[in-house]
Order: structure tokens, then sequence, then C-alpha cells
């Protein structure tokens, strides 16, 4: 936007909660705004007028921050909660952790994760690696949430959950904060945190018949029989107390492609991120409504979150059909989050996607016809 004065504030509004520091004995002028350094042209940043003033490391993290389309309004965003709107509840978990940090840390043991993994340590185990992938102590944490295996479990259920890594503390926290994100965005959390409950004890038995048994693993018949289990525990509840009857968890059959109608191309569209990097690997097919290839895209592209690479995915598959000349398309992604936003309101999604579902809203508006499938 034009009106944050980066002197007086020294803050660019970001994902990445960035203070600059002007450097020393440089020349700055008082009245400049974010706004000169943005070229209008192209809708980039352009940062001659202060790359004298900035480290590369800032200078490279504004560069990052994605700009809405030209002629778009500025609007304040609160990045505690997820679409940029304050709630009193949000600010008082703020404050919370903010005191919370501030106090000295004395963890529990039974908490801590250690090194060497606790079967091993009893001498029950003949090593502390994890019997499936070999890489990592075979933690709880390990086991059931960061070994590569559950991966396609967490997500292939209908809970569709991607675990970020990176957030991995103690699966005791973990389990808490999809809790509390249950609380705000869904009406169903107990059915939703029993069949979390039922996931994981499965996944417990499949590694056991791994490791004892020498069974080959499967992800879908963890997910299958969990969702089984699931279903019968909350008929039972359901049948102990016919006044209050639960939502019955109904295990979803495999979704396969379908084409689209004659004169229509499909657009499928996905992405893995690295966030080592902070690198997404995009890839884009169109078929035509006989099932057949049209055209393909692959490439890498700078992202810092899985959601910004689904997202962005999305955007140079619409790219890409305009450059094909379609007019007519169905545009499909696995991510429901970016794909309901684009159904239903932008605003109201994550607000750190706000710029590039803008910027495939506008792209979109070239097609005739653009219909969006998840």
């Amino acid at each position: 936007g034009g009106s944050i004065n980066i002197w007086e504030d020294r803050w660019i509004p970001s994902t990445l909660n960035m203070r600059l520091t002007p450097r020393t004995n440089s020349l700055m002028d008082a009245n400049q705004r974010v706004q000169h350094i943005i070229n209008t042209q192209t809708n980039n940043w352009d940062l001659r007028l202060i790359r004298h003033l900035i480290t590369d490391h800032e200078a490279h993290a504004i560069q990052r921050i994605r700009l809405t389309p030209s002629g778009e309004d500025d609007r304040l965003v609160w990045p505690k909660t997820k679409t940029g709107d304050y709630t009193v509840k949000s600010g008082y978990h703020t404050l919370h952790e903010t005191s919370c940090r501030r106090r000295p840390r004395n963890p529990s043991s039974s908490l801590s994760c250690d090194k060497e993994a606790i079967l091993f340590r009893r001498k029950i185990g003949t090593s502390p690696c994890c019997p499936i992938c070999g890489d990592e102590s075979e933690s709880v944490e390990h086991m059931l949430l960061l070994c590569h295996w559950v991966e396609p479990i967490w997500f292939g259920s209908y809970l569709n959950l991607r675990i970020d890594k990176r957030t991995i503390t103690t699966f005791d926290k973990w389990l808490l904060s999809l809790s509390l994100s249950l609380k705000e965005n869904s009406g169903d959390q107990d059915n939703i945190m029993t069949s979390v409950g039922f996931m994981c004890w499965y996944i417990w038995k499949m590694r056991c018949k791994m490791t004892i048994e020498s069974r080959p693993l499967s992800p879908m018949a963890v997910i299958c029989e969990s969702h089984a289990a699931c279903r019968s525990f909350l008929n039972a509840q359901a049948s102990k107390n016919a006044t209050r009857r639960p939502h019955v968890l109904v295990a979803q059959p495999p979704q396969f492609w379908s084409p689209p109608a004659n004169g229509v191309v499909k657009i499928n569209v996905d992405a893995s991120w690295k966030p080592e990097l902070h690198m997404a690997s995009i890839g884009v097919v169109l078929r035509d409504s006989s099932g057949a290839f049209a055209a393909g895209l692959a490439f890498s592209i700078a992202a810092d979150c899985t959601i910004e690479a689904e997202t962005l995915a999305i955007l140079e598959g619409c790219n890409f059909a305009i450059q094909q000349g379609h007019t007519r398309v169905v545009i499909e992604s696995d991510s429901k989050e970016a794909i309901s936003c684009l159904n239903r309101s932008i605003p109201r999604g994550r607000w750190q996607l706000y710029p590039i579902l803008r910027s495939i809203r506008n792209s979109c508006s070239t097609f005739r016809d653009c219909n969006w499938s998840w």
C-alpha cells in the first residue's frame, strides 16, 4: 500500500514479522513510503531507492512478500487469527503465551524429547531408532505424526490433515492445538477428536504387526479399520443416549478423476513443499473431455508453507490455461481450503493467501466459464 511510513514505524507488513534495521551513517528520507518501492507497472517490489539502507537478508525477505493486484485497498490484519480479524479470545491467548515465554522453564521429564527411545533405555528394544524408517529415534511424536508412512494416513482419511513437521514439539501440544482449532472452525469437535484417537491406536497396532509379525505396512488398512472402529464406538454411544445422538462418521470412498463436459478443459494442479529450502514444486496437467492429455507444466517456485504452495499451483494453472487459449475450464486441486475460498469468500480465508487468491480471481475473469473442484 501507500500508507505506511517505513522510517517512522520501521515496519514492513510481512508474514515474517521482520523489523527493518537501516544501516548507520546512511541518509534516509523521512517521507519515503512503501508505495515508492513498488513498481505499479509490474506490481513487483523495486528496492533500488532503499537497497543501500538494508541488508541482503532484509531485501530478500521484502521481495518474498506478495502484493495484491494494483488498485486494491490496504487493510489491517491481526496475524494471530486465520482470517486476520481480531478477536478477544486471540488477544487473550497472545498475552497468555507471551507471559508463559517470560517464565523460567522447567520442562517435565515425561514430556521432554530424549535422544534415545524409552524402550531402548529400558533395554526392551535393541535400537533407539524407528524400526520402520531407521532415521529417527522412535518417540511418540515420530511414531504417530512424523514417520513418513503415517503421512498418507492423516491426509488420506476424511480428516484431510497435513502434518506440519516443523511445528511438532510434543504429542500433547499438537493434540491441544488441534482441539483448539476445531473449537473455532468446526461444530463436530468431539467426533473428530474421537476419530483421531482411533487413528493413533490403529497406527500403533499396524506398527506392532510390522515389527513383531513382519506384516507389510498399509496406510489404507489403517484408515478403513480405524474408521470402522470409530463408527462402531459412536453407534454404541448413540444407543446409550437416544436423546443426544452424535453424528456417525462414515468412511468416505476413494475419489477418482472424472472428465469435464464437452468443450471444457480440466486443469489439475498440485504442489509439494520443501520447508528447509522454502521452495515448492508445482505440477499442472490439462486434459480434455475425453480425458486425453492436452498440455502440462512443472517447475519450482518460492513458498513459505504448504497451503501457499497449493494456492500458487492454482494460480499457475489458471495462467497456463490462459496461455494455451482455453476459455471454458474446470480447475481441480486437493487443497480444500483454497478451493473453498474461491467458491465462497476470499476475505474470509487465510489472510496470508489473500494476494494470491485475488490474483487467481483476476486471472479467471478472462475465462468465459470457470468452475472450481476439490
